[in-house]
């Protein structure tokens, strides 16, 4: 037995701390019942048909459920907005430094487009739809994404700016005298050279034409 809107409505709407308004899904009525320590006084008949049919008589839920029901969703539609925000910002930086990327000799540009693909992604449909249809894309981060590979020169880039950053930081740690971080070091940039040299594949673009 399906019930009306206007009667979930007035149900809602006559209910108030001393009632608790119940549907009978049989007959298809509303009845409430009467808190007996506020009202004073309460249908034991009703209450305990209630109890022992738990399936036939569904509650309706309460102004207050229907509040912080409200507001709940208020606040999980206000996080996702925030959390849109914070994507977007995220794809725009890589966006941008993808772009740089693509230029300088030493940034490089398949990390920060992929940041830029993962966080549109999470952000806008067009702003995905859009990056994917771009030059800058297709010529960075197409072949890698479609599990081509990567072109010689972006394996380059990117091995070249971490071995940079981390000689940075061993030659620092080392005037320091941290030997044992030092080795943790090493041992991560040579994982990272050996995964780019054996682990990604080449992709050669002028193959294929």
């Amino acid at each position: 037995m399906t019930i009306k809107l206007d009667q979930v409505i007035e149900a809602i709407e006559c209910v108030d701390d001393i009632f608790t308004s119940f549907w009978d899904t049989q007959t298809g009525e509303t009845f409430y019942l009467a808190d007996s320590v506020l009202n004073g006084e309460m249908d034991e008949d009703l209450a305990t048909e209630i109890e022992n049919d738990p399936e036939r008589f569904l509650r309706f839920p309460t102004k207050y459920e229907i509040h912080e029901l409200v507001k709940r969703n208020a606040w999980r539609e206000k996080t996702m907005k925030i959390k849109k925000i914070v994507w977007l910002l995220l794809g725009l930086v890589g966006l941008g430094l993808g772009a740089l990327g693509a230029v300088l000799p030493l940034l490089p540009s398949v990390p920060f487009l992929m940041l830029a693909l993962f966080s549109f992604g999470k952000s806008s449909e067009k702003l995905h739809s859009w990056f994917t249809g771009t030059k800058l894309y297709r010529d960075n981060l197409e072949s890698f994404v479609q599990g081509q590979g990567m072109t010689r020169r972006a394996k380059l880039k990117i091995m070249g700016t971490v071995t940079l950053l981390m000689a940075f930081g061993f030659c620092m740690m080392l005037r320091a005298g941290l030997v044992l971080p030092c080795c943790i070091l090493a041992g991560i940039w040579l994982a990272h050279i050996l995964y780019f040299v054996f682990g990604v594949k080449k992709y050669n673009p002028d193959q294929e034409s």
